[in-house]
């Protein structure tokens, strides 16, 4: 069912899921991808942008709408990003076995060597390529296909937006995003995760005193 956002304008929370929980927003290259296209979508759209974090299964972003909708905005950056992202890992695959592919126990690992952890402590969420099997009914030896591991890199068609109308709802938003890995314990420090807000101040924009 489509999700009605009644408010278009003024300044949001909003958090976008991949479909399924799948696991591909921190692949390599990912991030980076998303982050240009949230830079792209927010000058094209004349909008502000107050605080982001991107996670393997969902992405926060603050920002404020001025001149065109909520939807339009989100709809344009979803959109684009997915093209370039499923454009870079066709490029990214070609050739390469697919058992190779990035999984989220990378990502785990990764994590955990930065922090400190041993890899008994990591999240327990299923990387791409068993889901893929877990669905198909294969073992997890078989490697899938590189149409399949591409074709579980969606989006969640809706997204959840909370409308910020206070000084103080919005400070509490701004934390909750840039503490959204560590809450999730993914690092030790929210400054450790590399795809915060809190690692690009200058993609972010300067918030106007807000008068009640």
């Amino acid at each position: 069912m489509t999700q009605t956002h009644y408010a278009q304008f003024g300044t949001f929370h909003i958090t976008t899921n991949t479909k399924n929980g799948v696991p591909w927003l921190t692949l390599p290259e990912v991030p980076q991808i998303l982050i240009d296209n949230l830079v792209m979508t927010k000058n094209l759209k004349k909008t502000k942008i107050f605080a982001f974090n991107i996670l393997p299964t969902h992405m926060h972003i603050i920002l404020s709408v001025m001149e065109k909708r909520l939807s339009e905005f989100m709809h344009s950056f979803k959109r684009n990003a997915m093209r370039d992202i499923r454009r870079a890992c066709s490029n990214a695959r070609s050739g390469r076995s697919l058992s190779s592919a990035p999984t989220t126990s990378n990502i785990v690992e990764q994590i955990n060597a930065r922090s400190g952890r041993s890899l008994s402590s990591a999240p327990t969420t299923s990387n791409i390529v068993e889901q893929i099997n877990a669905r198909s009914g294969r073992s997890l030896s078989s490697a899938p296909t590189t149409s399949e591991i591409i074709d579980q890199i969606k989006w969640q068609k809706s997204f959840h937006d909370e409308h910020i109308q206070s000084p103080q709802q919005l400070a509490n938003a701004i934390r909750y995003v840039q503490y959204n890995a560590y809450n999730h314990q993914l690092v030790e420090n929210p400054y450790d995760w590399d795809w915060s807000s809190l690692q690009f101040p200058n993609l972010i924009d300067e918030m106007d005193i807000w008068m009640d």
